[in-house]
């Protein structure tokens, strides 16, 4: 049998069909490009911890297409410090999908919890993956101090300065804060290392100042006491004055390595000096909204 186009006739006939082929399939080329290009596909994961420190979990895929057919997919897993697992949880819907995992709050592994998603999108229009990586998130469920606040200040006994602070739990409960350091970092414009204070006063000090406090984390309540020098030197006179730069700040296991982290409210410029004020030799010290004169003997 012949397969060949008999004639002109035919021959035109076979270029016609051919040519409309060729159209169809130019016009299913530029459908399918102008489809992948013109939708914007996501994917991703995120981690939350809840008000009990349970760990939350999910990972989404989403190829949503109003032309064509596609196919979501995703796997997640949550894995805690600790080693203890969700997943791998699997889930495929058309265009979009979630799914979510979760661990309980055990106080024996806090710390940083991953979340690692696989992202899978499938096209049935070209019969192809357009979507094929993955996607991960962390959270955090090991309590540290929150809402670092001044609660007053005045006037402690001759010529101390005192502060009080509060503080809570990311928790909820300040007992969760038991693992947890906090202490102050003080510099000073007297420079580094073993400095004099300027006369008349008289005190020494070694600066850098770290971790020279004494609070209970779990407390939610501290105080910091700025002493005047051991004495003053005779005969006063005026002093130029000094500058002390703190701030606070705590350390727990299991929140970013375990390294200092600031707390909100600094850095607090601590200045101290004596004066001659109508003939009455004072010093004087003032911090945030807090200050203190005391006349010398």
């Amino acid at each position: 049998m012949n397969s060949k186009p008999e004639g002109k006739g035919g021959l035109a006939r076979w270029r016609s069909s051919a040519s409309a082929v060729q159209r169809a399939s130019l016009v299913l080329a530029l459908t399918l490009s102008t489809a992948l290009s013109t939708h914007a596909y996501s994917w991703y994961s995120g981690a939350s911890v809840g008000s009990d420190g349970t760990v939350y979990g999910w990972g989404v895929t989403d190829v949503t297409s109003y032309t064509m057919h596609h196919q979501a997919y995703v796997t997640t897993t949550l894995t805690s410090p600790g080693g203890r697992k969700d997943g791998p949880v699997y889930g495929n819907a058309q265009n979009s999908v979630r799914v979510d995992v979760a661990l309980g709050f055990d106080s024996s592994d806090v710390g940083e919890y991953l979340v690692e998603s696989t992202n899978k999108g499938y096209c049935y229009a070209c019969n192809c993956w357009i979507v094929n990586t993955g996607s991960g998130a962390s959270a955090n469920n090991a309590a540290y101090p929150t809402n670092f606040t001044e609660a007053g200040s005045g006037k402690e006994g001759t010529a101390t300065l005192e502060f009080t602070y509060t503080w809570g739990s990311s928790s909820g409960n300040k007992g969760d804060l038991y693992p947890c350091t906090m202490g102050e970092y003080v510099t000073s414009s007297l420079g580094t290392g073993t400095v004099n204070w300027p006369a008349p006063m008289v005190q020494q000090a070694t600066y850098p100042i770290g971790n020279n406090l004494t609070w209970d984390p779990t407390s939610g309540l501290g105080s910091d006491e700025h002493l005047p020098p051991d004495h003053f030197s005779k005969p006063y006179e005026v002093s130029k004055g000094f500058t002390d730069t703190q701030i606070y700040r705590y350390k727990c296991p299991g929140v970013k390595g375990g390294a200092w982290q600031t707390l909100p409210g600094g850095p607090y410029q601590i200045k101290r000096w004596v004066s001659d004020t109508g003939g009455v030799w004072q010093y004087q010290i003032t911090k945030a909204d807090g200050s203190l004169t005391y006349n010398l003997p």
